[in-house]
């Protein structure tokens, strides 16, 4: 059963669809997700659980809008979520993702 969990772990981290990406678990990895605008690489840094913060790196080929949906874990009570710097203001939670 383990190696079972071992192959479907990049599934259960990320997701994604034509339109975007979903963060399910916040894991160091690296990723190239298939998008309707392109290929995204995605790098994510954390040491969570032992530090709450975790950083994302997106680089697409060329500019391009497309959703990043961040699971919020039921238990988290306060966050706060930045893009390029600049704190976002009560970004808004739809289905548990931010």
């Amino acid at each position: 059963m383990l190696l079972k969990l071992y192959a479907e772990m990049p599934g259960l981290i990320l997701t994604h669809d034509a339109d975007g990406i979903f963060i399910n678990l916040y894991a160091g990895c690296r990723a190239c997700v298939p998008l309707a605008v392109g290929k995204v690489h995605i790098s994510m840094q954390t040491r969570y659980p032992w530090d709450g913060c975790v950083r994302l790196v997106l680089d697409a080929a060329h500019p391009a809008s497309f959703r990043v949906n961040l699971r919020l874990p039921a238990w988290c009570s306060g966050y706060t979520l930045a893009v390029n710097g600049q704190t976002q203001s009560e970004p808004s939670l739809v289905n548990g993702y931010i």
